[in-house]
């Protein structure tokens, strides 16, 4: 998965604009069809919706790197 991040403390109103900026992005046509090309779709979540996923996603990606006994190398 894609997503687009802003750094902590980025006032809510520019928020809110590439919320609303990259959801029309996503949702042409164009865009939509190279990703269904590739396997993939597009999602338009909340801020709220958008925190859950990540937060699964890390607990789901911490598990499994773990269980599989991954370390980085140094």
């Amino acid at each position: 998965w894609f997503g687009l991040f802003a750094p902590a403390g980025t006032p809510a109103a520019v928020l809110a604009r590439l919320r609303a900026v990259l959801g029309d992005v996503m949702a042409t046509p164009d865009i939509a069809e190279q990703f269904a090309k590739t396997g993939g779709k597009t999602l338009r979540l909340s801020t709220s919706e958008t925190e859950a996923f990540v937060a699964a996603e890390i607990k789901r990606w911490t598990a499994l790197i773990k269980d599989a006994g991954i370390t980085a190398e140094q």
